[in-house]
């Protein structure tokens, strides 16, 4: 099995479906690179689109879950793709999150020490804290 571990900051709030008779916890992950090249600065972002599976009543965690959070994430990878406006393919990685932590708040937002806690797939109550 595949597990991934990203550290990243959401880029928007994370938003609650119905699918296939459970609840599905939706969010985009940014995690962000700097690295030279030729010499140059270089800042390149990875967007992750992650998905928690829950039961009906399950999804607390969702509230917590806000643009600008930094959140620690683990789960099992799926790549993806869509096709552009261009009918270019342009590839994803989705990840079914199995644990997450969140960490604090982007700079410049309010709250950006704070912690909330953490949840992990086995939980039977997805509180935070």
């Amino acid at each position: 099995m595949h597990q991934l571990i990203l550290t990243g900051f959401l880029g928007k709030d994370a938003q609650v479906r119905d699918a296939q008779g459970a609840k599905a916890i939706g969010f985009s992950v940014a995690v962000n690179e700097t690295f030279k090249k030729a010499g140059e600065k270089v800042e390149q972002t990875t967007w992750y689109d992650c998905t928690i599976w829950r039961k009906e009543g399950q999804t607390g965690i969702a509230e917590y879950l806000k643009e600008g959070q930094q959140v620690m994430i683990q789960g099992r990878p799926k790549p993806g793709g869509y096709k552009n406006a261009q009918g270019e393919f342009v590839p994803t990685i989705e990840v079914r999150v199995t644990s997450i932590e969140l960490l604090g708040r982007k700079a410049g937002t309010k709250a950006e020490t704070e912690k909330a806690g953490a949840f992990t797939e086995d939980d039977d109550n997805d509180l935070p804290f």
